[in-house]
C-alpha cells in the first residue's frame, strides 16, 4: 500500500487507504485499552524503609539523624570514594 500519492493539487498526500487503516488500528487500540481493566496496587507496601523518627521537634534531633545517615553510610557506602567523584 502507497503512503503517499500525488495530489491532484501538484504535490503529494496521504493515500486515503492508508488513512482508512491508521484510523481502523486506532479503533482497535482503543477497544483492545478500554477491554483491560485498571491497574492494580500492589498487595504489599514495596517500600521497605522506615524513618529515622517520626517527627523531630527540635535540632538535636536533626542532629542525631544526621550522625546515623554518616554511620550508615561509613558502614555500606563505597569504601574507596575516589571512584564514586
Amino acid at each position: 500500500m502507497k503512503i503517499l500519492v500525488k495530489s491532484h493539487l501538484g504535490g503529494y498526500t496521504l493515500s486515503r487507504e492508508w488513512v482508512m487503516e491508521e484510523y481502523k488500528n486506532h479503533l482497535l487500540r482503543k477497544r483492545r485499552l478500554a477491554k483491560r481493566p485498571p491497574p492494580q496496587k500492589p498487595p504489599v507496601d514495596l517500600d521497605n524503609s522506615e524513618p529515622w523518627m517520626e517527627n523531630p521537634k527540635n535540632v538535636a534531633d536533626l542532629l542525631w539523624i544526621a550522625r546515623q545517615v554518616n554511620q550508615r553510610i561509613e558502614e555500606y557506602g563505597p569504601k574507596n570514594p575516589t571512584l564514586h567523584q
